[in-house]
């Protein structure tokens, strides 16, 4: 039946769905001389119900979760390729890994430096190995325009929940509270999970910043904060072996502190950024 439109030129995936099939089973049954049946698959009704029932408290299971879990909490000998069986023929295939990623505001300039602080962040997140401790991140804030780390959050984990404390940690730093925040302050970053969390919207709207989102695959339009983290990695962290995440946090706290207001930075003319930025407001601007 399939045969002819196939050898036709229509593709497998447009024949399968106007016969209402699975491709699996259309391409079993290509070139056979037996009619594709065009009933519904049988499979075992009572294992399905217990396969929803699971599925009704964990919605995010997949196949083989629902299958772990009629195996060794139910006690179930059962095997897997029927638990994917009877989903796929249900329709009850976990979706919610296929979520589209959020499409952020386009970035109207590539080149992340500006020459005025207090006018564009950068946000970003690396990683450090901490002996015992394993990899810990570190997600940072910074002024693209003084070149200060205005605020950091050093962890063990690297959720939105630190990347909202790095944010608010930058902004009471930088400005002492919300009514201070100067009005077109944007935060650049990439599309991560952690920028794109709904509590993470929630603060950057309630600070008043602009969010900027760089295009996958483009770190170099977030330069300024990739830029310092090969200067921390370099300067400080690949000096040391760390053996446990307090001692990396004690040595890159205190890094930090020095590359803020003693470091002489080459794009700042050779001034400190917190030198550099105090000058920036003492001296007359051209308009």
């Amino acid at each position: 039946m399939s045969e002819g439109f196939i050898e036709r030129g229509y593709s497998g995936s447009v024949v399968a769905s106007a016969l209402r099939l699975h491709r699996s089973t259309l391409y079993r049954n290509h070139g056979s001389d037996e009619r594709i049946s065009m009933s519904e698959p049988k499979i075992d009704e009572t294992l399905a119900m217990k396969v929803r029932s699971i599925l009704d408290d964990e919605e995010t299971f997949g196949y083989r979760r629902v299958w772990a879990h009629l195996r060794f909490k139910q006690g179930l000998d059962v095997n897997i390729k029927k638990i994917h069986r009877i989903m796929k023929i249900k329709g009850w295939q976990c979706r919610l890994w296929n979520r589209p990623g959020r499409k952020g505001p386009k970035v109207d300039r590539k080149r992340s430096a500006v020459d005025r602080p207090d006018t564009l962040w950068s946000t970003d997140l690396t990683k450090f190995y901490c002996g015992r401790d394993g990899w810990c991140p570190l997600i940072g804030v910074m002024d693209n325009g003084s070149r200060e780390v205005v605020g950091y959050r050093f962890n063990r984990r690297g959720r939105a929940l630190e990347a909202t404390d790095a944010l608010n940690q930058a902004v009471m730093n930088r400005y002492g509270s919300r009514e201070a925040v100067p009005e077109g302050l944007s935060l650049r970053h990439e599309n991560g999970s952690i920028f794109l969390a709904r509590d993470y919207l929630a603060n950057t709207k309630y600070w008043g910043i602009d969010q900027e989102y760089i295009p996958t695959g483009k770190p170099d339009w977030n330069g300024v904060i990739e830029r310092f983290f090969r200067t921390l990695k370099e300067e400080c962290v690949w000096l040391h072996r760390f053996e446990s995440f307090e001692q990396a946090e004690i040595v890159i706290a205190q890094w930090i502190e020095k590359y803020n207001k003693y470091r002489l930075h080459s794009s700042l003319g050779y001034k400190t950024p917190e030198q550099w930025r105090k000058e920036f407001y003492e001296l007359p601007q051209a308009a």
